[in-house]
């Protein structure tokens, strides 16, 4: 179950949504994985049109009915696609591929449904910043995501990268450096294992802190 969200951690939630419906350049989009239905709902109420694949029914039931959504595991696999979108949106998901081959089957996947010159936006964790952690919380992560192996990855399977980076939360470039260089003042990887072996719950606030490493971002753009 996922833990509660705060209303600065929505805010930020927002915020970020309107910076990937921006890099989608599309009123098209389709998501991989619907989440908090916060990006959905960001493109819904903009009258994008809005469709999502996702594993868990309950969290399709749970979007407003005007969404098509498709109740499978990703990668989408149909054998040949409905229609193409304009942009697929895929947050935390590369990382939850259970190995090479099928991240492989994931992005050809999305080279499939995507329309010439549509967009593919990637978010995902940064090994080179997120180190142990990566396999720590949550547990089902495989394939292992960094910045240059997802951009080979992309370019070696019919897309061509047009942007790409590292943010945390809603900042991006250099802002999001100082933020990870703020939260590694205080020793909160100490504080938070402190914490947890004490009888603390994990996601307590030193853990949160120690979480806001650098992730990376790729907007890639499908070509024949």
């Amino acid at each position: 179950m996922s833990q509660p969200v705060t209303s600065l951690g929505l805010y930020l939630m927002r915020r970020r949504a309107r910076q990937t419906l921006r890099w989608c350049v599309s009123n098209d989009v389709l998501e991989i994985g619907v989440g908090r239905g916060v990006f959905a709902r960001y493109c819904l109420d903009r009258g994008i049109r809005y469709s999502v694949v996702d594993s868990s029914i309950d969290a399709l039931r749970a979007l407003p009915p005007e969404v098509r959504g498709i109740w499978q595991i990703a990668p989408p696999v149909w054998p040949t696609p409905e229609r193409r979108f304009g942009a697929i949106v895929a947050e935390a998901v590369l990382e939850h591929m259970p190995d090479y081959l099928t991240a492989v089957q994931f992005v050809r996947s999305a080279h499939l449904h995507l329309q010439s010159g549509g967009r593919l936006v990637l978010r995902f964790p940064e090994i080179r910043f997120s180190r142990f952690a990566f396999w720590e919380f949550p547990p089902d992560h495989q394939y292992v995501t960094s910045l240059p192996r997802v951009c080979t990855l992309l370019e070696q399977n019919g897309f061509e990268v047009e942007r790409s980076g590292y943010f945390v939360d809603c900042f991006y470039g250099p802002a999001a450096h100082v933020v990870w260089w703020l939260t590694r003042v205080i020793p909160t990887r100490i504080l938070g294992t402190v914490a947890f072996w004490g009888g603390g719950r994990r996601k307590n606030l030193w853990f949160k802190l120690g979480e806001k490493a650098p992730q990376a971002y790729i907007v890639a753009r499908r070509v024949e």
